[in-house]
């Protein structure tokens, strides 16, 4: 089984704002539109947020996601795939993990699927 996790706990300082929440013209939220390339083509999903994001935890309710709180967020992206590599090397069958960013919602279904086949594994 392969694992995802969407790497979601950075500040977005250069953005100004909680870019995670920034509507596209459908309407998403560019967090969830980001999440849906990758919902149903893994096996668990994980969500890595900042401590006591309300935001985010209200995402993973809604599409079924593991919220994983990094709680050294503040010191870089490497603590955000600290915490998702963690929760990976726990999950009982898990032979690897395929990472996203929170801010990446042009990224294909299709394309999740072909990263997550391992080579002569299929």
């Amino acid at each position: 089984m392969m694992a995802g996790a969407l790497l979601a706990a950075g500040q977005a300082r250069r953005f100004g704002a909680d870019k995670r929440q920034a509507r596209l013209p459908d309407g998403r939220t560019l967090l969830e539109a980001s999440a849906e390339a990758f919902i149903g083509r893994l096996g668990p999903l994980a969500l890595v947020l900042p401590e006591d994001d309300a935001f985010g935890l209200e995402l993973c309710g809604r599409l079924g996601l593991q919220p994983l709180a990094c709680r050294l967020n503040r010191g870089g992206i490497g603590h955000s795939l600290a915490c998702a590599a963690a929760w990976a090397l726990g999950l009982p069958g898990c032979r690897g993990l395929v990472l996203g960013l929170a801010d990446m919602p042009a990224v294909r279904p299709h394309t999740v699927s072909q990263v997550a086949v391992l080579p002569g594994r299929g």
